[in-house]
Order: structure tokens, then sequence, then C-alpha cells
């Protein structure tokens, strides 16, 4: 329980393809067990998330700026500053960002997100995304 100021959260995780991901609240952040996670993230312009999906966190985008693509499932759609993505559990999305401006968004997991929770179905090979990935 507590109030946290933004001059106290920590250090964002900046990913390899150029997403950036600072958790509010969360397994990583909290002293106290919680029940669910928030994050800002962040998608650079013409950047996008990896495609991927969480067995067992069901999850949702808020759009606080910036306009983007989001493939949820077999389904693609346009999204924008206000519209609000439910991604089940077990649904693979990705957020591809279309616009002119970095795509901004709140991020809540239920439960809370932690690094191992997501199965991923793309790969960063150092400059692009990558479907198939290459034997060991």
């Amino acid at each position: 329980m507590g109030v946290f100021k933004s001059r106290e959260l920590g250090d964002p995780i900046l990913t390899p393809h150029g997403e950036t991901v600072v958790e509010l609240l969360g397994k990583v952040r909290s002293t106290e067990p919680v029940r669910h996670s928030v994050a800002l993230a962040e998608v650079p312009v013409g950047g996008s998330t990896i495609n991927h999906y969480h067995p067992e966190v069901e999850e949702s985008y808020y759009l606080l700026s910036g306009y983007g693509q989001m493939d949820l499932g077999e389904q693609s759609s346009p999204v924008g500053p206000g519209d609000l993505v439910h991604i089940p559990s077990g649904v693979s999305h990705k957020l591809t960002n279309t616009g002119e401006e970095p795509v901004q968004m709140m991020v809540v997991c239920v439960p809370p997100w932690d690094p191992d929770c997501s199965v991923f179905l793309e790969k960063w090979d150092g400059e692009k995304l990558v479907v198939d990935f290459p034997s060991p």
C-alpha cells in the first residue's frame, strides 16, 4: 500500500528492439505482495513490441499518446489515445507504432507481470524481428 512519486520510480527496462518499460507497481518494484502490476510503456516511432502471449497473465493497454496497429490473435485494429486494449491470457499480441510520435501506454497485468511470464513468437536479431528462430 502506498503512494509512489515519479521521482521514486526505478530505472526503465530498455528492450533490445527499442521499447521502454517503467514498472509503477508490481513484483519487481513492490516490497509487499500485489495481485496486479501497472507499468508505463513506450514504443518508439517505427517500432513495435515483440509478438508474444502470456499463458497465465491477462493484460490491458490504455493508450495515452501516439497511434499504432494492434494485432490481437487473428484480429488487427488501429489504436490511438484513449483506446483500451484487453488481452486475455493465451492470446498473442503485438503493437506497432504507425504514427509520428512515440506510443505511450499504461499496461496493467493480472496476476502481476514478471520477466518469465511471456512466450515470444518473434526474436530480435539485432536489426529486425524474425519469426523463425534459428537452430542452435
